[in-house]
């Protein structure tokens, strides 16, 4: 389980693997949090990153080698990313969907740079 503070919509989203879904939660009442929406996946969500300047949450499926963009304000994926090195051998350097970050392969992981 991973917790991220969206500062765009005043929300927390929150990975939870077991039932497969990412939780939202909206904080813009300090400790008055409401459950906004729950999300359901396909896999089980871990780590995230937020890209606050374009709106955009990141996180990786961790049983399925894919990454997910979603919209923070309307909640929708606006893209699914495999970096392929578990299917290819390879590590390469790639351009996410969208075209505002790079995914760059590390020795034993990847590194999202926004």
């Amino acid at each position: 389980m991973a917790l991220a503070y969206v500062k765009a919509t005043q929300e927390v989203w929150v990975t939870t693997p077991a039932p497969k879904t990412i939780t939202v939660l909206d904080v813009a009442s300090p400790g008055h949090p409401k459950l906004r929406a729950s999300i359901p996946l396909s896999g089980k969500p871990e780590g995230y990153a937020v890209d606050g300047r374009n709106g955009r949450f990141f996180t990786n499926l961790e049983d399925q080698n894919l990454t997910l963009i979603f919209d923070v304000h309307t909640r929708e994926t606006l893209a699914k990313f495999s970096p392929g090195a578990e299917k290819t051998g390879r590590a390469e350097s790639s351009l996410m969907p969208g075209g505002n970050c790079w995914w760059w392969p590390a020795p034993t992981s990847w590194s999202l740079f926004v």
